[in-house]
């Protein structure tokens, strides 16, 4: 299968040197060629940015052009970026040199018109493409890196232990804020102050040497799964600590450098050394404590209780097991089974238990030892419980606080989510606003300038009709500006206002308008409304504007020798998905080619504070016997300056207003037309009250 032709753009104000250039490529190689020329930079750098998914393979720019040299056409192809979007090589007619500054401005390569071959030509284009992809690949790949630096230093920044990597030689490559708190530039056990900054211990109460620590011991190969050491920073603060270290190996097996994960342990530490104390003075302590200590024998009897719960009294309890004195069995079972694995196993076990008692499930830290006797055989348990139900239920109540605050932060979330979707919306469309108003207003200004023009020319004393024509023409053109700039006004003034929502009643509405508004008074008989109109969700005034539009366009846009003949009539439709509309993408006086996007609005979800049940929809026809709109003008109708036809005045943003009202009520509009055949428009409505 044949390779794809190469699409070169060539870029060159002179046709000879485009067909030299033509010819050298067809000639040089068997490779296939698909040529786009361009006689201008600008010509050159849109076709371009008109095919940003589909670039030239390669474009051969023209060192001098009639309108700027490869300098400005390389900037303009970069567009601030550090390549243009495609291998760009400089064609020069100079010898030596001249063209190697450009490659610091994304080009790839140049050569001598004077000097250049078939062969030579060819080859130079294959090595930009090659070297234009490495180029963008490397680009690529560096930016993924940086991007998974960044993600790993987020994710260490955010553990809450310190964490490190070293290499062979013990010296810290990478590592987190956490344990900058700890170490210096190698392990612990590789630094100078060892023995200073940290001491650790072993069993027996003995100094353990640096070389038995962590670090040392995963350099060696051996993975430590941690060791207590105490630290004493350089302002004399101690603090304990527990490190664990692992060795970390290439692909072949070889030790490359450790991993060091260091806690700070010197809470808990604290707490232990705490509780050792308290232990000492338990004796003391107890009977202002609300601890309830006990012991119980073998068969698990109670043979001493202090400071009893549930109610009960001391001697009450004596003799009598777990299953006596609970209310439920199967809670007597879990309790005595803790207590028995103590007795068979040696060793204290803790455990939270639940017991039911009178309608409430209380909580217990229950903590059991085995209970010697003076030879150091088992007799027994010892134990201590400690009421922890306000605890639970403060952490209950803390985790449905979270959880509140969880689907409120995500709730805000998605509204700020929606707010910011909705000012990129305003401010795009007030982009577009800017660029066509200033599109459109050079029209009737050119005619100004032109009819001014002819009147500083004119020195014909008998030419008086002619100068009064060229005033007419001139104050049309400035009422037109007028026109434009207060119709571009009026569509800011609805991107901006907040339509308050309320019933409206299209019975009164629409005749109303019928009525009041001069232009529709001359076919008022003509104009024909099917009742009864249901009652909608909207804005007065906006309905009024929008329905106003409307009808004052069927009413213009028909033949001389025709009547206007309108009807109106509503229809209830199903609800809109849970959707709102968005205006149509068609670029106003930037495009109107076919590939613009639909007439009809697209839909995207709606403004989380807006979200409610689905309403039935109103449809609104307005239906003509006007001059109709081209098939090729559908796409369009609903854009910024959007005129279908030159023969009716007007300035192309009545429709553009009916469409972002109707989106700001939630509605969505449309059009169904044949040219020469008359239109019908549609409006979409909340319905407010069912016919």
């Amino acid at each position: 299968m044949s390779p794809e032709p190469l699409h070169i753009l060539i870029i060159d104000d002179n046709p000879d040197d485009r067909a030299e250039i033509r010819r050298m490529l067809l000639s040089g190689s068997g490779r296939c060629y698909r040529f786009t020329e361009a006689q201008m930079g600008a010509q050159g750098i849109r076709l371009c940015r008109e095919n940003t998914s589909h670039p030239p393979d390669c474009i051969l720019l023209d060192y001098n052009l009639p309108d700027m040299d490869a300098r400005k056409v390389l900037l303009g192809l970069c567009d601030g970026a550090d390549l243009p979007p495609c291998p760009v090589v400089v064609v020069t007619g100079f010898e030596g040199n001249s063209g190697q500054h450009l490659l610091r401005l994304g080009a790839q390569d140049f050569i001598g018109k004077a000097w250049t071959t078939a062969a030579s030509l060819t080859r130079v284009i294959e090595n930009a493409i090659e070297r234009f992809m490495l180029l963008t690949e490397n680009r690529r790949v560096q930016q993924k890196l940086r991007e998974n630096d960044e993600q790993l230093a987020a994710l260490l920044a955010q553990l809450p232990l310190g964490v490190g990597l070293t290499d062979a030689q013990g010296r810290w490559l990478v590592t987190n804020s956490l344990l900058h708190r700890f170490v210096g530039d190698v392990v612990p056990s590789e630094g100078a102050k060892a023995g200073q900054q940290f001491k650790a211990w072993s069993e027996d109460g003995s100094a353990l040497d640096p070389l038995q620590w962590p670090g040392a011991k995963a350099l060696r190969g051996e993975t430590v799964a941690g060791i207590d050491l105490l630290h004493t920073s350089e302002s004399g603060v101690k603090t304990w600590t527990r490190i664990s270290s692992a060795p970390f190996r290439n692909q072949t097996g070889e030790i490359t450098g450790s991993i060091c994960v260091v806690q700070d342990i010197d809470a808990r530490k604290r707490v232990e050394e705490e509780l050792r104390l308290t232990t000492e003075r338990f004796q003391l302590a107890l009977r202002d404590s609300s601890i309830v200590v006990f012991n119980q024998d073998l068969e698990l009897r109670y043979t001493w209780v202090y400071n009893p719960s549930l109610g009960y009294e001391s001697a009450a309890l004596l003799g009598k097991r777990d299953v006596d004195i609970l209310e439920r069995p199967e809670d007597a079972a879990i309790t005595e089974a803790i207590k028995t694995k103590v007795i068979r196993t040696g060793e204290s076990d803790r455990q939270e238990v639940v017991i039911h008692w009178k309608g409430k499930d209380l909580y217990f830290d229950l903590l059991v030892e085995p209970l010697r006797d003076p030879g150091g055989a088992i007799c027994g348990v010892t134990c201590a419980a400690v009421d922890i139900t306000e605890r639970k239920q403060t952490e209950v109540d803390l985790r449905q606080t979270r959880a509140k605050l969880g689907d409120q932060a995500e709730h805000l979330q998605k509204v700020v989510a929606a707010r910011t979707a909705k000012l990129q919306t305003l401010v795009a469309e007030l982009s577009h606003l800017s660029y066509a108003m200033v599109h459109d207003m050079r029209a009737p200004l050119r005619a100004v300038d032109g009819f001014i023009t002819l009147l500083e020319q004119d020195d014909n004393p008998n030419s008086e009709n002619l100068r009064r024509d060229y005033f007419r023409r001139i104050r049309g053109a400035t009422r037109r500006m007028d026109q434009l700039i207060a119709d571009s006004f009026n569509y800011v003034k609805i991107l901006e206002q907040k339509l308050a929502l309320e019933p409206v009643d299209l019975n009164e509405l629409i005749p109303g308008l019928v009525e009041s508004y001069p232009n529709l008074q001359p076919f008022k008989d003509n104009i024909q409304i099917k009742s009864p109109m249901p009652i909608v969700l909207g804005n007065g005034p906006a309905l009024a504007q929008c329905f106003s539009n409307l009808l004052g366009n069927a009413v213009k846009f028909v033949n001389p020798d025709t009547k206007p003949r309108i009807r109106l009539w509503a229809e209830v439709r199903p609800p809109l998905e849970n959707t709102t509309a968005r205006p149509p993408q068609t670029a106003g006086a930037r495009s109107t080619n076919e590939s613009e996007p639909a007439l009809h609005p697209q839909f995207d979800p709606p403004d989380p504070e807006c979200t409610a049940e689905p309403k039935d929809m109103v449809r609104v026809w307005v239906e003509d016997n006007g001059i109709g709109i081209p098939q090729n003008s559908l796409r369009r109708v609903f854009g910024m300056f959007q005129r279908v036809s030159t023969r009716y005045e007007g300035t192309g943003i009545g429709l553009a207003i009916v469409f972002k009202l109707v989106e700001r009520m939630g509605g969505r509009v449309g059009v169904e037309s044949t040219e020469g055949k008359g239109s019908r428009f549609w409006v979409d409505l909340l319905l407010a009250t069912k016919l």
